[in-house]
């Protein structure tokens, strides 16, 4: 019997295997630029394909391997950055390209930059407070 965590990890695996050659194609189209957006979402689809790989190998031992079950706990919750970067990047490339320059779309634009750093930090908090309360 298949686990739920080994049976997501496969789903997992099966999905970003065919976004990865999308993202990709994606990002060499449009180019690699700080501000295209498509490039974090390449790291994304490796990032999670990296915990899945990681997931599986924890649990086809026959027991749980507590060391690659964090690892793969690790990498699925830092693949979320790429996606937070990637979301913001595409939506300053819509705003540059729709609204014209003023200081409004300016202001606007770096509020979105501090509130998305500021959600990446409280998951990271988040993350190592889940962790301790979780290993004591």
């Amino acid at each position: 019997m298949v686990s739920e965590r080994l049976a997501i990890a496969i789903a997992e695996i099966i999905v970003y295997a065919l976004l990865l050659p999308i993202s990709l194609f994606i990002t060499v189209r449009h180019g690699i630029s700080k501000s295209s957006g498509y490039l974090p979402l390449c790291i994304f689809c490796c990032l999670r394909l990296s915990a899945a790989g990681l997931g599986i190998a924890s649990e086809t031992d026959g027991h749980t391997n507590r060391a690659h079950l964090v690892w793969s706990e690790i990498l699925g919750t830092v693949g979320l950055s790429p996606l937070l970067i990637a979301g913001v990047n595409l939506i300053t490339r819509v705003n540059k390209n729709s609204i014209p320059r003023t200081n409004f779309r300016t202001t606007a634009s770096r509020i979105l930059h501090i509130f998305t750093v500021l959600a990446l930090a409280l998951t990271i908090a988040g993350g190592v407070l889940f962790a301790s309360h979780k290993a004591s």
